[in-house]
């Protein structure tokens, strides 16, 4: 026989215990989704703010999530697996528009004027365009991609890579959607890889937030200084694991987080 004593017990939920550093913050507001759907957090300084819903529909909804613009937050609509890309306004959750993109999505990002989704499917990176009559146009294949962000002013977007044991990022100047001239890489020249994916309003300043690579199993966050490939971790007074970041607009950071815990144990032999 062995008995068994518990030792020790650690745990750390992003829910239950909402940690900060001086370069993680949230607005007022965040828009997110879990399995009820898309729905708003108020920051009210609780340490677990109060969800209510965002779209004024009783239709399904779920992510991807997209800011379009800064009055409108594009996700997907209606039943699995025949989602639609529905763009909702931030202040009245009233739908402005329902874009039909029958490939499938499991990222988006927008231009920053709102005419322009750049959705992820099976692999490629594909251009919507969102006419005035707020229903979507020809898309268009980009390239080949896991995931997409959009440049500040537009004219660009960052796609990642993952050709496993390796990941890239490919800059790719655009107008209208499409492509207009050399793609360019982005050398990534450490000490960090990119150890997810990227998020839409990841790119600031020429820097990138993302989480990095790790030979733990964990993800922390980081900043990639698009210019010279360099990155640095954003130091932080505790360990959890970042799936996604992306800047506000007042240059902090916000980010999803998955929080875990362990247990330890002292086992000892006992006579039958």
């Amino acid at each position: 026989m062995v008995s068994a004593k518990l030792l020790a017990q650690s745990r750390q939920e992003a829910s239950d215990r909402p940690r900060r550093s001086p370069m993680l913050s949230t607005r007022p507001y965040a828009v997110t989704v879990d399995p009820s759907g898309v729905g708003h957090f108020s920051s009210s300084g609780s340490a677990k703010p109060a969800k209510r819903p965002f779209v004024n529909t009783t239709e399904a909804t779920t992510g991807p999530l997209a800011a379009v613009g800064t009055s409108e937050v594009a996700f997907l609509i209606g039943p699995h697996p025949r989602h639609i890309i529905g763009i909702a306004s931030v202040s009245s959750g009233r739908i402005m528009s329902r874009i039909e993109f029958a490939k499938g999505s499991t990222g988006i990002a927008a231009s920053p004027d709102g005419n322009m989704l750049y959705c992820v499917a099976a692999g490629d990176i594909w251009s919507v365009p969102r006419p005035p009559s707020g229903r979507g146009g020809e898309p268009r294949r980009i390239r080949a991609g896991n995931f997409v962000t959009v440049e500040p002013g537009g004219q660009s977007i960052i796609v990642e890579v993952q050709e496993p044991p390796n990941t890239r990022l490919i800059r790719v100047p655009l107008k209208a959607g499409v492509p207009s001239g050399p793609e360019q890489e982005i050398p990534l020249a450490g000490p960090l890889k990119v150890g997810y994916g990227i998020d839409p309003g990841a790119v600031r300043n020429g820097r990138l937030v993302a989480p990095g690579s790790t030979p733990t199993c964990y993800w922390p966050p980081a900043i990639f200084d698009l210019a010279t490939g360099k990155s640095a971790r954003i130091p932080l007074d505790y360990t959890t694991d970042f799936h996604h970041l992306s800047w506000t607009a007042d240059g902090k950071v916000l980010a999803f987080v998955m929080g875990f815990r362990c247990s330890r144990w002292r086992f000892t032999p006992e006579k039958p």
